[in-house]
């Protein structure tokens, strides 16, 4: 047996340290392999994904945006007249049910009620105009009144961001002129 300070010794116990050292090396490889081929098995859901994207991209190329678009256009331009048709036959139809008292169109009711009336016939007009976030400022008793005398109603709404005032004319109940402008054209 060789003496512990023998070189051969040390030769033999460094070759060992290294041999366990590159045996260490290798099992902390093999284990962080292991662990990077784990979190790699999930990105395989990638290609499902892809394939997904991809149909999409497909559908999306399918569509005509500018056609819809346009097409949109034309139904909201459409609406319009349908809504400004619909607003004069009504309007004329009160006409006809004041010029003749007695007829089935002739609405008689409560001052609510005849302020419910004036208020939508207001509102349908200047929804029709392009106006949004309509308020009717005068009041509600007033408003009564005109669904039998005439006169006019002092209205707020916004067109295109822009804040309105004016008024719209009313004659026993009709919508007449409207007469709104935007805020800012007061001022010099």
């Amino acid at each position: 047996m060789s003496a512990p300070g023998d070189p051969e010794t040390m030769v033999f116990v460094v070759a060992a340290a290294a041999a366990g050292g590159v045996l260490a090396l290798q099992l902390v490889l093999v284990l962080s392999v292991r662990r990077l081929e784990k979190r790699l098995g999930s990105l395989d859901r990638l290609q499902g994904l892809e394939a997904a994207l991809q149909k999409l991209a497909e559908r999306e190329a399918a569509i005509d945006l500018r056609r819809t678009e346009h097409t949109l256009l034309d139904v909201r331009d459409q609406l319009k007249r349908l809504e400004d048709r619909l607003l004069s036959v009504v309007e004329s139809r009160a006409r006809e049910a004041a010029e003749r008292p007695g007829t089935d169109l002739e609405v008689r009711g409560t001052p609510a009620s005849a302020t419910s009336l004036v208020t939508d016939r207001i509102l349908a007009r200047l929804l029709a105009l392009g106006y949004e976030r309509i308020q009717i400022v005068t009041s509600p008793d007033d408003l009564a009144l005109l669904s039998s005398t005439e006169g006019s109603a002092i209205v707020e709404a916004r067109r295109d961001g822009a804040l309105c005032k004016g008024r719209v004319r009313i004659v026993r109940g009709v919508v007449g002129s409207v007469e709104v402008q935007p805020a800012y054209s007061a001022f010099p």
